[in-house]
């Protein structure tokens, strides 16, 4: 589990860039308006890998349905936007908030967006190993604290 917030934005993206969330499918959305969470689950069946994204201190959900051909469920492209981002964006944010939130983009085969704003996301990553039937183990990975 590595939990990231806006301090962490670098640790975050070299996260991104280096694991298998890309070509994942997503799996399934939970919502907890209780605690204002947003719990994404995706798994990458290449690699083997399943991800849990938990965005905590939910600021706002957009999907931008552009479905022009393709997977809607398959991850092509999941990246940390810089906050300035936010102001092109149809996600309102004041500007003296920017810069205490994550701003995260999924943009999908079909070339579906969600864009995701919160304080803080968790991240757990799966491996199902080899040989090892359905068991599953947490991997450790990132530069993140956690």
């Amino acid at each position: 589990m590595i939990r990231f917030d806006r301090s962490q934005y670098n640790a975050l993206r070299t996260f991104l860039s280096a694991s298998y969330v890309h070509d994942a499918q997503i799996e399934k959305f939970n919502y907890d308006h209780d605690v204002g969470a947003l719990y994404v689950y995706a798994t990458n069946h290449f690699y083997r890998r399943n991800y849990r994204f938990s965005f905590l201190s939910l600021k706002s959900i957009l999907f931008v349905k552009n479905h022009q051909f393709g997977s809607y469920e398959t991850i092509n492209s999941l990246t940390v936007e810089d906050n300035t981002t936010l102001t092109e964006s149809p996600i309102y944010i004041a500007d003296n908030q920017h810069s205490q939130y994550l701003y995260l983009l999924f943009q999908l085969i079909s070339g579906d967006e969600i864009h995701i704003v919160s304080r803080e996301v968790i991240i757990e990553e799966e491996k199902k190993e080899s040989g090892s039937g359905d068991g599953f183990h947490v991997q450790k990975g990132g530069t993140g604290d956690g």
